[in-house]
């Protein structure tokens, strides 16, 4: 209503038309977002602008369904944010679009083309807004499942690993974001027919346990004696859960018991979803390390 009031005190503007659009698409109101973008657009003759009206274009395209409309006006975005630039690179405003861009090939099914445009958003976030960026970090674990979504291993575990450190490591901390990484870190010597020796398996998955303390460090820190803390209890429980499986395949089994028990708690306080699933295979590793433990006990008398 406040945008209305102000559209007929000072008529057509194009700011004021983009920011209605935004407020429209956030609401899920599509065709008044579309409606309000295409009349921003009519205004807006600055490239770098009339970029961030193509984008929020290409948005509400791609939620309404259609990847295929959406896609014009983001390839359209991404070279009016290059022809504005002095390089190809030198703005993180052409990441964003090459983001956008080949988050909309993926959903069109063309891979390759999609990691090509990811590819470029990393070096050219890295460039810009440095290596330890947010945007970095969100960019690396998008490029390392796209790896691993075309069995891209060897390429994608690095990819994945950094995506991990630098999502542990900054300010804003997302359980849902780190739990997706920890669980592509597990699928990548779990899954597939690939392998492996267990000195193989011992010498990748030793390089995630100080990210996994870190995501620990991160949760303990918000959540009170009472265990109704900041961050949702399933999320946390698959994050104790996927850690500690990965723990064991790094030969850490003291540290793997106790994210696994840890994970068993809060799965058991779960009461709108049935966990006996997780919990049984929380229980089938937990099983498995103490025996492991048992013997290395008895060698060592």
């Amino acid at each position: 209503e406040v945008f209305e009031e102000q559209e007929t005190l000072v008529g057509p503007h194009g700011a004021l038309f983009e920011n209605m659009a935004h407020v429209h698409n956030s609401l899920g109101d599509y065709e008044k977002a579309e409606d309000y973008f295409l009349k921003a657009m009519a205004l807006v003759t600055d490239p770098a602008k009339k970029g961030g009206i193509l984008l929020g274009m290409g948005l509400v395209k791609e939620r309404q369904g259609s990847p295929d409309g959406a896609l014009p006006f983001l390839q359209k975005a991404l070279a009016l944010y290059k022809e504005s630039s002095l390089t190809e690179d030198g703005s993180s405003l052409i990441a964003k679009a090459h983001m956008s861009v080949g988050q909309c090939l993926e959903g069109m099914g063309d891979k390759a083309a999609a990691t090509s445009h990811i590819r470029s958003a990393v070096r050219i976030f890295r460039k810009t807004v440095g290596g330890d960026s947010p945007l970095t970090a969100n960019a690396l674990g998008i490029l390392g499942r796209m790896l691993l979504d075309q069995n891209e291993r060897q390429e994608a575990e690095p990819v994945i690993l950094q995506a991990l450190e630098l999502e542990v490591a900054k300010d804003a901390f997302h359980p849902d974001t780190v739990w997706k990484l920890l669980n592509s870190l597990k699928e990548l010597w779990t899954e597939g027919q690939a392998q492996h020796q267990l000195s193989e398996l011992r010498t990748h998955c030793s390089r995630y346990v100080r990210p996994m303390r870190m995501a620990r460090d991160r949760i303990v820190s918000h959540q009170p004696s009472d265990g109704e803390g900041k961050y949702e209890q399933g999320t946390i429980a698959v994050i104790y859960k996927t850690a500690g499986e990965l723990f064991m395949l790094a030969g850490e089994y003291d540290e793997a018991v106790r994210f696994l028990q840890e994970a068993v708690l809060f799965l058991q306080e779960i009461k709108d979803f049935d966990c006996r699933s997780l919990i049984a295979s929380c229980h089938t590793s937990l099983h498995f390390l103490a025996g492991q433990l048992s013997h290395a006990a008895t060698a060592d008398a």
